[in-house]
């Protein structure tokens, strides 16, 4: 929907600069390792900034192909340097970094680095370009009215009309925004206008996104519609090539298809994620490696033009205040970390002290008020003034809530193979009405968690899943377990009921205690239209 480039891209004629020539060439038959690593050569190879801001930005645009959006991003930002303020290449690397936000989820980013390219002068069709991507930003930001006005402005446009490949994207997107305002609004006819120009030209990636918002509106009305068009999603993105349009096909068709079949679409939904982290995890470190090696090569050879002694001499004493200075900031980090090391130590064991005498106080409540209520209902029940099975039957219940506020099992699931328990868990709260999908929840996101932060952890997803059996109502549950930077992050959502007139109740604060124990947040979104969705974060190892 977004993340469209222009179909030409000004970049400098590299005269002069074999490196670049080769670059360019091997650009034009999809090699981009090769491209990248001549472009490094030749940004190593020039002075010329007019050429070195159209190296780097063409470097950015290999990086954001391969994945690499962080690597991209900075390399494009990079390339600002080298073009004059009114350049009009300067729209075209704004798009460049707007699209990297946009693919990293930074909506905010996004439209603002759109709007710097909208704001600058450049031909007409590449202008068109910018409006639909900013349409699409706004409209993930929620800014409807401002993506609807754009949309409209964009459709009555006689240039865009002329270009059928861009007219078809904006009318399936206007549709799209006035569908995300109002889920009740038909969107069909449009989609359905926008997907037969898509096919008459051939635009296989617009097909694609038509299939994917015709799946989606299906979704809410005629659940064997939406899994057709995901299914047809899905084959259009294995055609392409595109594990991200992979992945929203078989999240698409595990939400739609037969309930059976969902296992078997996870499966490969896992194996395919892991497999797209891992080949933009290599990507990074290889266009990291190439620029070292080019770098690395270009120190090499000034140094060996040095060939008298003051200019050795003066290299010679550099690097002995180099040194120096690394093994004063090496004792510095070595003071530093061993000091963090102590002090999060320190931290985790008041933190568990503390917990423990919670526990300790908790049993002893236990003990002293719930047995003495239990016992009386059974002294009633022996002798036969128990009363009337409703009455009865309350007294339980309020025992049971307080039970349940006073105190959980220390070890819900074992801390052996805990992924794999956790998992087992979770999976129980399904029912036949009700799906419940984790995905993260792998050995690799606990390595490194202590015993105590495992445990911790479990009790809280155990109270979110019992919150959610007795009171969301919901279909579909989701349990996303990713780690970020050195942060470990588990996102629930649900499509239940949410939580009107949220007022938090002993159960939440019960998990929120655990929490803080451990260092970590939870936090409960209550601002959507429907459902559920709870942030939870806590230290990595």
């Amino acid at each position: 929907m977004s993340g469209c480039r222009e179909k030409n891209v000004k970049v400098s004629s590299g005269s002069g600069n074999i490196a670049y020539t080769k670059a360019w060439s091997f650009y034009q038959q999809h090699k981009q390792d090769s491209a990248y690593r001549y472009y490094a050569k030749a940004a190593a190879e020039t002075k010329d900034s007019a050429q070195l801001g159209g190296i780097f930005v063409s470097m950015a645009i290999i990086q954001s192909d391969q994945g690499d959006y962080y690597g991209s991003d900075e390399m494009a930002i990079r390339s600002l340097r080298y073009f004059p303020a009114n350049d009009t290449y300067l729209p075209s690397v704004y798009n460049a970094i707007a699209i990297n936000k946009y693919k990293l989820k930074d909506f905010e980013g996004a439209a603002d680095w759109y709007e710097r390219a909208m704001s600058m002068k450049t031909d007409s069709i590449n202008h068109l370009v910018y409006v639909n991507n900013l349409g699409v930003a706004y409209a993930e930001l929620s800014r409807y009215s401002k993506a609807i006005a754009l949309f409209k402005n964009l459709l009555t446009d006689k240039l865009l009309r002329a270009d059928t490949e861009k007219y078809a994207r904006s009318l399936d997107n206007y549709h799209w925004v006035r569908w995300k305002i109002n889920p009740a609004y038909d969107a069909l006819s449009g989609y359905f206008s926008a997907l037969r120009l898509r096919q008459k030209i051939g635009d296989v990636w617009g097909v694609n996104a038509s299939y994917a918002h015709i799946a989606d509106f299906y979704g809410r009305t005629n659940r064997d519609s939406a899994f057709k068009y995901a299914d047809l999603m899905y084959s259009t993105a294995r055609q392409l090539k595109s594990p991200d349009d992979q992945l929203e096909g078989l999240q698409k068709l595990a939400r739609f298809g037969p309930v059976a079949a969902a296992g078997r679409y996870f499966e490969r939904y896992a194996f395919l994620q892991d497999s797209l982290l891992a080949a933009r995890n290599a990507a990074g470190s290889r266009f990291a490696v190439i620029r070292y090696e080019t770098e690395k090569a270009k120190a090499d050879n000034l140094t060996l033009q040095k060939d008298n002694t003051d200019q050795r001499y003066r290299l010679l004493r550099q690097q002995f205040l180099l040194y120096c200075l690394l093994v004063v900031v090496a004792v510095a980090a070595v003071l530093v970390i061993g000091f963090i090391r102590r002090r999060q130590a320190r931290l985790r064991r008041e933190a568990a002290e503390r917990l423990r005498a919670q526990q300790l106080r908790t049993a002893k409540r236990v003990h002293d008020v719930l047995a003495n209520d239990l016992y009386r209902i059974m002294s009633d029940l022996d002798n036969g003034t128990a009363g009337s099975t409703s009455a009865l039957a309350d007294r339980l219940e309020i025992v049971y809530q307080r039970a349940r506020d006073l105190s959980y099992e220390d070890e819900p699931v074992p801390l052996e193979n805990f992924e794999v328990h956790l998992s087992v868990m979770l999976n129980a709260f399904g029912t036949e009405t009700t799906k419940v999908l984790p995905d993260g929840c792998t050995a690799d996101f606990w390595k490194g968690t202590t015993d105590i932060v495992k445990q911790e952890l479990s009790l809280v997803l155990q109270e979110l899943m019992v919150n959610m059996r007795k009171h969301s109502r919901a279909t579909l549950v989701t349990l996303a377990f990713r780690r970020v930077a050195k942060q470990c992050e588990i996102i629930y959502t649900d499509n239940g009921v949410g939580m009107p007139g949220f007022r938090p109740g002993n159960g939440i604060t019960h998990t929120e205690n655990r929490m803080s124990a451990i260092g970590g947040t939870i936090n409960f979104v209550t601002g959507r239209d429907s459902g559920l969705q709870v942030h939870i974060s806590f230290p990595s190892a």
